[in-house]
Formats: structure tokens, sequence, C-alpha cells
């Protein structure tokens, strides 16, 4: 007589990561994302929505990498601890990098960043906000408080929020700081922030869109804009790489590509 041995294996659910495009507010384009951690063979579970799920891990700290053909690569530190426990998601919103395939109606903005031996600038950090109030996504819709710096209530909301979306917070005094949304309620519209603000700030305060990317291996850096109000708007761009940082205001064209050419870091 033969016998058959049935051995069941089972696991425990550890967390989700699930791609976000920061340009589309969609689900990341592709599929050839790569997600690992950082020092561990462990390979997620890809499922059919787009998750990637990790089982049997201990409750503690990991890198996770996000590395796909149109974005730029990213690595997120996750504190399993502090995920919610009832929804242990980890959503990472990606950068489009110089190989995404905007559309005609794209507007967007190039530049070679060098130093002062012409060497290409790799991982320069370059942050642009827009500037004009036409292009506001939202305003605070209560003052913020000092008991929940890291909440905000929003109205007027222009178009859709996404995690990971960074803005300028500016009252109508001048003061100011950035925040990056962490968590959206869209019944509600609470915004959870990835750090406090240092400052309360009161309702009616306005909200700039922020972009932020990084230069690549040959310099070149990529900053994406989603459609605005106004065929033209205003930008401040800020790049940075070590102690070297340069900010320049620019004029962009919607559904324009605006090349700076080769910019150099000096001192």
């Amino acid at each position: 007589m033969e016998y058959v041995r049935s051995v069941k294996i089972k696991t425990s659910f550890s967390f989700a990561v699930s791609l976000i495009d920061s340009y589309t507010s969609a689900p990341a384009i592709g599929k050839d994302h790569i997600v690992s951690i950082q020092g561990l063979t462990v390979k997620p579970i890809p499922k059919i929505d787009g998750y990637y799920i990790f089982t049997d891990l201990p409750i503690q700290s990991y890198q996770v990498v996000v590395q796909s053909k149109f974005y730029v690569q990213e690595i997120i530190e996750v504190s399993l601890d502090l995920l919610d426990s009832n929804e242990p998601i980890l959503y990472v919103p990606l950068m489009p990098n110089s190989q995404y395939p905007f559309g005609e109606e794209a507007t967007s903005l190039v530049a070679l960043v060098k130093d002062a031996q012409e060497n290409a600038v790799y991982q320069a950090r370059a942050r642009a906000t827009v500037t004009s109030v036409e292009c506001v996504k939202a305003k605070l819709a209560q003052d913020s408080k000092e008991e929940s710096p890291d909440q905000i209530f929003l109205a007027q909301i222009a178009g859709k929020l996404t995690i990971g979306d960074r803005f300028l917070l500016q009252n109508s005094s001048g003061k100011s700081e950035y925040c990056r949304l962490v968590k959206v309620d869209e019944v509600t519209r609470c915004c959870s922030l990835e750090k406090p603000l240092q400052s309360t700030y009161e309702k009616g305060s306005l909200l700039f869109p922020v972009i932020e990317s990084i230069s690549d291996v040959k310099g070149e850096v990529l900053l994406f804009f989603k459609p605005n109000r106004i065929p033209t708007f205003g930008i401040t761009l800020e790049l940075t790489y070590g102690n070297k940082k340069l900010i320049q205001d620019l004029t962009l064209q919607q559904g324009v590509i605006k090349s700076l050419g080769i910019i150099r870091l000096v001192n």
C-alpha cells in the first residue's frame, strides 16, 4: 500500500507594499517592478491587484527597495510596529524617470547637473515649489491644532489627493513649511502628515504643490508637473548636493518640456 503524506505550511501576513504613480495618482504602470528588503533574500508574493505581500517577518524595521523601468529607485524605511495593525500597508509613491511614457500634454523640467570639474552629479536633490496662487491644491478647512500637529483638514481641493503628495503650507502672513501626506481620508478630508508641523496655521492657509526628485548616474534630473488651471505658472527650483545649493525662479508653460541644459553646482 502506498501512503501519501500531506503537509500544510502556514504563513503569517507581515505587511503589503502598494506602488503608486506620483504623476497620475494611479497604480504604478508596468510589470517589471522589483520589490525587495535590503539585506534579506525573502521575496514578496505579487498579487493581481498590484500589492506585494511579505510574510513571516519579525516585527522590526526594514529597508524596502523598489526598482522599476519607468521610475526612480526608492528606498523606504518601514517599522512594522508603526503600521496600522488592521491594514499594514506601505504605500510607496514612485517618481517617473526619463523613460516614463509621458503624454504630449505633460509639463516637465529637465536639467543636467555637473560639478566644477564637469563631472555628472549623482543623487543631487531637486525640489520645485509651485508659486502661482492659481495652482494652489487646497486650503486648510480649519486651524491646525497644537495637540495634533501631524493632522490637517482640507477644503477646496483641486483634483485628487494622493499618499506621498508634498506641499508648501503657507499662511497669509508668509509663514510656511513643507509637509508630506502619508494618509488621506477622502470622507473627512483629514490628512496625516509624515512629520508634525512646527507651527500652527489658520483656516484658509494655502497648500502649494511641491515636486521632488534626484539626479541619476548621468546627472540628469527630471521634474514633472500635474495639469494646472493656467497655461503658464511659476516655480522656485532648488538643487542641493552636500553643501552646494542653487535656487532659481522659473516660469513653465503647460504641456511643454523645459530644458535648463547644464547646471553647475559649485561652492
